[in-house]
């Protein structure tokens, strides 16, 4: 039994490998707050969101669907069927959640080091006219890295009628 715990006990807690290029964009967002990241890669943000306190608003906790719809627009053109439909789903979805539990800060990845640099994840989203409004709320604050922050500094759209999910 005890030699099954070695290897965490070695490797101590759970680090990622931005530790020091994203914790210092989160150091003065209040515990409690939500906070997002729009990247792909969830090591990104984690576990510096966790260890900061910082609630997580969207339903996904990547966007790791973002590359499907990269690849598709790259190779084919302009979204058809499927992919459309699940990228506006994403879209749609992710507005839902930033209106419901409206997140005090917003990381946006520039993908410079993704296995597909020059990406525009903000871009993707902006698609949608309601996220182009919520996040026209929102205001550039901070760079590191490959990371910007930005922090609602205005009034943000109504919330959509409605339920809204509850987040821990």
């Amino acid at each position: 039994m005890v030699i099954c715990l070695l290897p965490s006990l070695r490797a101590g807690p759970a680090s990622s490998a931005y530790q020091d290029t994203v914790a210092p964009l989160l150091t003065d967002v209040p515990a409690g707050s939500a906070a997002i990241m729009l990247t792909a890669h969830p090591s990104r943000i984690w576990p510096m969101d966790e260890q900061a306190g910082l609630v997580w608003p969207s339903r996904y906790y990547s966007f790791w669907m973002f590359y499907a719809v990269a690849r598709h627009e790259h190779d084919q053109g302009p979204l058809q069927s499927q992919v459309e439909v699940m990228a506006d789903k994403v879209r749609a979805n992710t507005v839902e959640d930033l209106l419901c539990n409206s997140p005090e800060i917003i990381l946006v990845d520039d993908f410079s080091h993704s296995e597909t640099p020059g990406l525009d994840i903000l871009a993707f989203f902006r698609q949608n006219e309601m996220f182009a409004r919520l996040f026209a709320a929102y205001g550039e604050t901070k760079k590191s890295g490959d990371f910007t922050a930005y922090r609602r500094q205005g009034d943000l759209p109504s919330r959509l009628s409605g339920g809204c999910r509850t987040v821990y």
